[in-house]
């Protein structure tokens, strides 16, 4: 099964940048009882993740040994590894319900430019972030450092700080401040089927507008 980010759909420009030597493919071995979670219904969870970090994750099937294989470039692929890592610590919390690691706090500083490309529109990029590590995230106050405070336990921070470098990393192959024009546009779909298209806590609509670089405003209930 195979699950891919948007960096397949790079540009040559793109690669060129990114150096010959950018792809790193690695076997991510996780607990065998672990995988399904990790994976998640039709590979829904797993697909979020190589879209959060646009890699190519390979996922093993059902009776074989629980190894993912990962491509990408090697800040991706990490980013993609300590998402993995979280989902599986998440699986073990939900078995051992009694015990829960103590949360941190750790201060993940970016490029003071490039804020804005790691808050995303709306924050939807870094309430992505917050949402797949299981973390909270602060972000920085305009004017002040350019700093994110993240708090969560520790394999989640780790895979939070992983994402957020994923992030300056990417705005470094593809420009984000270049001039292009806005558009906008309504899309109606039906009713029943709202929900699906939002997913829990909004999963998966912001799943959608970080793969395409967009803000979606999704309908509150009740409305059109």
């Amino acid at each position: 099964n195979q699950a891919k980010g948007r960096h397949d759909g790079m540009d040559k420009s793109d690669k060129k940048n990114a150096g010959s030597d950018a792809i790193t493919t690695i076997k991510l071995k996780v607990r065998q009882d672990c995988a399904g979670f990790v994976v998640g219904p039709k590979g829904r969870v797993i697909n979020e993740i190589a879209q959060q970090t646009e890699t190519t994750i390979f996922s093993p099937r059902k009776g074989e040994e629980p190894i993912f294989v990962i491509s990408g470039a090697k800040v991706l692929v990490n980013a993609a590894s300590a998402l993995i890592r979280a989902k599986e610590h998440e699986a073990l919390e939900r078995e051992a319900k009694d015990h829960k690691d103590a949360t941190r706090t750790s201060v993940v500083v970016v490029p003071e430019s490039l804020v804005g490309f790691v808050m995303g529109s709306q924050h939807v990029v870094i309430d992505t972030i917050a949402y797949q590590s299981r973390t909270q995230i602060k972000c920085p106050i305009k004017g002040g450092k350019p700093e994110f405070e993240v708090t969560g336990t520790p394999i989640c921070i780790e895979a939070a700080k992983a994402c957020i470098e994923a992030k300056v990393y990417q705005a470094s192959i593809v420009p984000w401040q270049e001039s292009v024009e806005n558009v906008t546009i309504n899309l109606s779909v039906p009713a029943d089927r709202v929900g699906l298209v939002v997913g829990p806590s909004g999963s998966v609509i912001q799943g959608i507008a970080l793969q395409t670089c967009t803000t979606i405003v999704s309908p509150k209930r009740g409305q059109d």
